[in-house]
């Protein structure tokens, strides 16, 4: 009796501590604000918006003339002296300008658009993580409630055993499916600390260990958009290869104009010890006796083909990406609305089976298999709510719904 008496304190005390996550302070939060909270202090979007400053840096300075320079210059020769001020302007790199400031401007769409599908991706990860935390937490309150149930029959069953009312092998199997439990909720708690840590890593990655729990979850799955099986908007990463493509062809013309690098005019006023004086003029012109435009070609042409190659990768994936989206919301949300009706109508399973079995209505195993069967039920309940937001949410990224767009606090 006393080491049933032991287990028994065991089994309750693995199964109803609830308390020690407050002892944690875990926050609750919203989705609103968990969303808000993560653009703020996201590393991968501090990274993409100091992309983006630096490549409009880049090209403020890819799209300067350069300076003119000026000569003074004086020759005595004997008695005789000349003196010059001349004015030297590089005219070469007018047309290396020209094609380095357009691929410039280039990669500052190219950096934007890369910022916004660092936005979008982010957006999404959050949701995730907080539909992710969500069904873990409420898997383990459901596990909870059952297993208190199932602890309160084996304390009802140790009465009924001593009373002479119950076979021992009863109350053995009653004591083991209690310590499958234990185990259970011990797996679900580690399972559910994880998700909630993950969230916090994304909200707060300044708080390492920080632990975050989602203070609310929509009820009822959500309906087929209207706007599905409409065309989808461009996605933020075919924007970005196509600006990509955009600024290696633009390179292409630096290689093109080559042959006029070193090409200059200068001007400038002459004075003689004599007294004459002037006005001069020049034209500073290279010999092309060697081509040597021909390798800067070849690695700007190599370049626009790399970059070809990789916008054609990103569409073809892009595209992929919202037919298999779209294809999974269309299944998945009528489907889940019928289950998640169909699981909910079978509520209130384990209590009536409870009453029974101590009614001498129904076995042991019938009631164990109420239990389990309960346990199925909050489970798919809890899974068919997060995996059905989770196709909504992942076909918006898909189809390029743009990213800053306020999300209802569902």
């Amino acid at each position: 009796m006393r080491s049933t008496k032991m287990t028994m304190a065991l089994l309750a005390f693995l199964t109803l501590q609830p308390g020690a996550e407050a002892q944690e302070r875990i926050e609750r939060i919203g989705l609103n604000d968990a969303l808000r909270r993560a653009a703020e202090s996201s590393p991968g979007k501090q990274r993409a918006s100091a992309l983006v400053r630096r490549a409009r840096a880049l090209s403020e300075v890819s799209n300067a003339f350069a300076n003119p320079a000026l000569e003074v210059t004086h020759e005595d020769l004997d008695g005789y002296s000349e003196s010059y001020v001349t004015l030297r302007q590089d005219l070469g790199g007018l047309w290396a300008r020209s094609a380095r400031g357009r691929s410039a401007d280039y990669g500052v769409r190219e950096a934007e658009a890369a910022a916004r599908a660092v936005d979008a991706a982010l957006v999404l990860e959050v949701q995730r993580a907080f539909g992710e935390a969500w069904a873990a937490e409420r898997k383990l309150e459901e596990a909870r409630r059952i297993a208190e149930v199932i602890v309160a029959a084996v304390e009802r069953a140790e009465v009924r055993y001593a009373e002479g009312d119950l076979s021992g092998m009863e109350v053995r199997r009653l004591r083991a499916e209690g310590a499958a439990y234990a185990r259970l909720l011990a797996g679900m708690t580690a399972d559910m600390a994880a998700r909630q840590a993950r969230l916090g890593l994304l909200v707060v990655p300044e708080e390492p260990g920080a632990r975050l729990a989602p203070s609310s979850f929509p009820e009822a799955v959500p309906t087929v958009p209207a706007t599905v099986g409409r065309p989808a908007f461009r996605r933020a990463e075919v924007v970005a290869a196509s600006a990509a493509l955009e600024s290696r062809r633009a390179l292409e013309g630096v290689g093109a104009s080559g042959l006029f690098d070193g090409t200059s005019v200068l001007g400038g006023l002459k004075r003689q010890s004599d007294g004459q004086d002037g006005l001069f003029l020049g034209l500073s012109v290279p010999l092309p006796i060697a081509d040597r435009r021909a390798g800067a070609r070849s690695v700007a042409l190599e370049a626009s083909r790399i970059a070809e190659a990789e916008l054609d990768a990103v569409r073809l994936r892009t595209a992929s990406e919202a037919v298999v989206a779209e294809t999974t919301l269309r299944a998945l949300l009528p489907s889940a609305e019928r289950a998640l009706a169909q699981v909910r109508g079978a509520a209130g399973l384990l209590e009536s089976a409870l009453a029974s079995y101590e009614e001498a209505e129904t076995s042991l195993l019938e009631l164990i298999d109420a239990a389990r069967t309960e346990l199925e039920l909050a489970t798919m309940e809890a899974e068919l709510r997060r995996d059905a937001w989770m196709a909504l949410y992942t076909w918006e990224w898909a189809r390029g719904t743009e990213p800053g767009q306020e999300v209802e606090d569902r």
